[in-house]
């Protein structure tokens, strides 16, 4: 979710306005049994930007006793919000990756930071439980303890109130800001708090309905915690030629929106111009890789400024991927997977799972297909530690503070949660989230 806004908002001035808001959301009523037949025996409980170290990490300590052990739900690319959620959602995508964004088809930039609270992302109809409307869009952007207690009260109160359905979805979408604005440890305390919260709902479920509630926690991707360093594209793509520009009309023109501090980027120009700007991109300070598609079924990467060239290729007919360095080295240090030729996309998928960049490659090509209306030129992931920025983010990055970032194809950013009190569930991406889940209920 965006973070600028977070930045923006002076928590101490609007905390106490925004707290009372929600003070409504957390009256629940004592719950007592009734004879209505159908009531959710399932809790998906989606929780933005909880990383899968954080939780694991949780869980090592001592919580989260009564759920299986956590998998990592690994995020498309890139790894933020908007795409990601609609995948776990099973929804078709966003118009772009973010609600501000360079619109390839009007030619022109579109959106606002306004967009973000004025505009939730379509996915959000997806959940029972979620924010409604502008003020409590603002108000999950603040933090406290309190207040993020405050939203498990009301998703509470939603469920015991639910007679309609087997299957019961809540989103809570400050965990995310909580990561960007204080850090690991604040997440650590929250998720402790989570989970004697969710106990006590088991517990009162159970008394009040004789239900045995399973939860499934969800979450998206996952947050680095660190000070970034920023990667400036303009002025090192004007080095190389390119004009930014707010309508492309000529073959050197690029044009790209960066609205919020975000470890990834897309960019467009005009057609035959991708491999060109990829390259060039890969050379601009901080990048790790940039992608522009080859023919319809390939993908071409630059990287160790533009000294580095591999390509991968899908036969999407047989799910089975193949990838080569045509020159200098494999900037993933998959390459070694394809000695024999072709493996099937889940075998990659499997085999990446410990590496320093999951499944990469199959998320860059879901990055140019089904993650984003808008097709880009090229997209770009940075070297872990650095964020797309330009200098008026970075000058209100120093002086608020910023805590964690995500985005880029790097592990620490990417690997989100799937966990269940009821059984252990396997690794997955994205997109088989609710085949799975809803397959065993």
């Amino acid at each position: 979710m965006d973070i600028i806004v977070v930045l923006f908002l002076r928590r101490h001035f609007i905390f106490l306005f925004l707290s009372l808001c929600l003070l409504h959301l957390s009256c629940t009523n004592s719950p007592t049994r009734d004879h209505v037949t159908q009531r959710p025996h399932l809790l998906i409980l989606g929780l933005d930007g909880i990383g899968y170290a954080q939780m694991k990490k949780t869980q090592e300590g001592g919580y989260f006793r009564s759920f299986k052990p956590v998998s990592p739900m690994v995020a498309s690319f890139p790894s933020i919000s908007d795409p990601n959620w609609c995948l776990l959602m099973g929804l078709p995508p966003e118009a772009s990756f973010t609600k501000e964004y360079f619109d390839i088809v009007e030619n022109k930039p579109k959106g606002s930071l306004i967009d973000h609270v004025s505009h939730p992302p379509h996915y959000e109809s997806e959940f029972d439980f979620r924010p409604e409307g502008a003020l409590e869009h603002l108000a999950s952007m603040t933090w406290s303890m309190a207040t993020g207690l405050y939203w498990l009260d009301a998703m509470e109160k939603k469920l015991f109130e639910t007679t309609d359905k087997s299957v019961f979805k809540a989103f809570i979408v400050n965990t995310d800001f909580l990561s960007h604005t204080k850090g690991e440890d604040e997440i650590i305390k929250y998720l402790v708090e989570m989970d004697g919260k969710l106990e006590e709902i088991r517990k009162r479920y159970k008394e009040a309905y004789g239900i045995d509630l399973e939860i499934v926690l969800v979450s998206d991707h996952g947050n680095v915690f660190l000070n970034p360093k920023s990667v400036l594209p303009a002025e090192e793509l004007t080095k190389h030629g390119w004009h930014v520009v707010d309508h492309i009309e000529k073959e050197k023109d690029v044009g790209f929106v960066i609205p919020e501090i975000l470890s990834f980027a897309a960019f467009y120009a005009k057609k035959n111009q991708e491999q060109k700007l990829a390259k060039d991109l890969s050379r601009v300070t901080g990048v790790h890789v940039a992608i522009a598609k080859g023919d319809g079924n390939s993908l071409d990467f630059y990287s160790q400024a533009g000294k580095g060239h591999s390509r991968v290729s899908f036969d999407r007919k047989r799910k089975t991927l193949n990838y080569k360095v045509l020159q200098g080295k494999d900037p993933f240090g998959h390459i070694s997977l394809f000695k024999k030729g072709p493996i099937t996309w889940h075998k990659y998928f499997v085999e990446t799972l410990s590496t320093d960049y999951p499944n990469a490659l199959l998320r860059a090509w879901q990055g140019f297909t089904i993650n984003s209306q808008q097709k880009p030129s090229v997209l770009v992931s940075p070297i872990l530690g650095y964020v797309f920025s330009n200098k008026t983010l970075e000058l209100i990055t120093n002086v608020m503070g910023l805590k964690s970032v995500h985005g880029s194809f790097h592990r620490k950013e990417s690997l989100g949660i799937v966990m269940s009190t009821h059984r252990e569930l396997p690794p997955l991406p994205p997109e088989m989230f609710l085949p799975v889940v809803l397959k065993q209920n």
